[in-house]
């Protein structure tokens, strides 16, 4: 779910298993079954400040800035996960590729984040979001 305004998020998330049972009951679903997940997968990104990246070279830890702000809550329920940083093509006024990994300006280093949650517990943090009143 991108692009969406922080109020709606939690929302979107529980209604996602609402939305799979009402399909499960539908009645051109020949195999209802198809629609019981063990897990999902999650593919996110996240930005480290350049400089904390670099001191926290060697180091697991490093401050997350997450574009969607729910991976916070889901990213430790996960099973598994993994980044990698981002890459970027620009191509100059001579039309000349320059490919960059990470970052084109230096100021915060771009991660890709994926990441394997079990639906039963996918269910269970979702609980954990905040309720926003529209």
């Amino acid at each position: 779910m991108l692009n969406l305004p922080a109020i709606i998020v939690p929302s979107m998330h529980t209604e996602l298993p609402e939305d799979l049972a009402f399909t499960k009951k539908q009645d051109d679903i020949e195999d209802p079954k198809e629609f019981d997940y063990i897990y999902l997968l999650v593919l996110s990104r996240y930005t480290v400040p350049e400089k904390v990246s670099r001191e926290a070279e060697g180091e697991a830890v490093e401050e997350r800035l997450f574009y969607k702000w729910e991976d916070g809550v889901l990213l430790p329920a996960s099973d598994v996960s993994f980044t990698f940083k981002a890459s970027f093509i620009e191509i100059d006024d001579e039309g000349k590729k320059k490919c960059y990994a990470g970052s084109l300006d230096g100021k915060e280093i771009q991660q890709r984040l994926v990441y394997l949650i079990k639906f039963d517990r996918y269910l269970q943090e979702i609980k954990k979001l905040p309720k926003m009143v529209l």
